[in-house]
């Protein structure tokens, strides 16, 4: 029985994604084009692999059995693949991250990763988290970078890392810091023109949680929707802003903002990174994370 390694290939992907609709549009293939090799697999087979649904598609035993039988040489047959007929630099990276990841931090790697790779072209965006793990199912991002915190047990069908720590911290103008004192209660911070993000945040939800165990309830001065509106409030001497610390880690080096303590120190929080299994060009996106987590060092040493 000869059967193509395409047959294969194409039915790989619609196992790995479940669906006829998302292999087309990570093969950029029409629909019918994927259903009819998956019918010619069937035929040189002669079993009944896929069962389509209204959402996706339902494996047959025989088509588990099959699935489990390729996978292993189909993802090893793939990576062999890109790494001898496609250049390194000929790719598109992209990217899903929050606002500060990318200032910060990302900026700083893409330019030392462009040095070496000045070819690959990257698409880069913010998307709340359920978008972005569709958008990376779905073929259409490669690399998110998230709150560990966040991250749900249905994603153990993708690669999730640990990339790096940051630290939420309060933190006052210069012209300010005489007039608050070095360290304060964090059940009084109701006592003080707090600003931060709104609910939606980390940070947030935590201090919320702690004043909840103590049957009380955290009330900011100003709630704002982006962590840069923070620092130009307390860059007004508007108040005491809660931010990360590795975001402003220059301004706190150089005086324009200092720390004020707390008696109880807010949770670190771990960003990792999701990718796809057997993505073709995860040794770039490695590379691309090494450089990202060598800036970091740099930045917050």
């Amino acid at each position: 029985m000869n059967i193509s390694f395409d047959l294969y290939k194409v039915f790989y992907y619609v196992c790995e994604f479940k669906s006829i609709t998302k292999a087309a549009q990570f093969l950029y293939v029409s629909q019918p084009a994927i259903t009819k090799h998956i019918k010619n697999l069937e035929s040189s087979i002669g079993k009944t692999l896929i069962i389509r649904k209204t959402k996706g598609i339902e494996l047959t035993s025989d088509g588990s059995k099959l699935y489990n039988e390729i996978k292993e040489p189909v993802e090893k047959f793939l990576k062999t693949e890109t790494t001898f007929t496609k250049k390194e630099d000929e790719c598109e990276i992209r990217i899903v991250a929050g606002y500060s990841t990318i200032k910060v931090f990302l900026l700083k790697a893409l330019s030392k990763f462009n040095t070496k790779y000045p070819n690959v072209k990257f698409e880069i965006g913010t998307y709340s988290y359920y978008e972005a793990i569709q958008r990376l199912r779905e073929g259409r991002t490669d690399l998110v970078f998230l709150n560990l915190k966040n991250v749900k047990d249905e994603l153990n069908d993708l690669v999730v890392e640990k990339s790096y720590e940051v630290q939420d911290i309060f933190v006052v103008s210069k012209e300010l810091k005489d007039k608050f004192p070095e360290q304060i209660n964090i059940l009084e911070l109701n006592n003080y023109p707090i600003i931060c993000k709104t609910g939606s945040s980390v940070a947030r939800k935590n201090i919320e949680q702690l004043f909840k165990e103590k049957s009380l309830k955290f009330i900011p001065k100003y709630e704002l929707s982006n962590h840069w509106l923070i620092e130009e409030y307390v860059n007004m001497n508007l108040g005491i802003g809660l931010v990360t610390k590795e975001f402003v880690i220059d301004d706190l080096k150089n005086g324009k903002l200092v720390e004020i303590k707390t008696d109880y120190a807010l949770p670190k929080r771990t960003i990792g990174y999701v990718c796809r299994k057997n993505t073709s060009n995860y040794h770039m996106l490695k590379e691309l994370i090494d450089e990202l987590n060598k800036s970091i060092e740099k930045t917050v040493l």
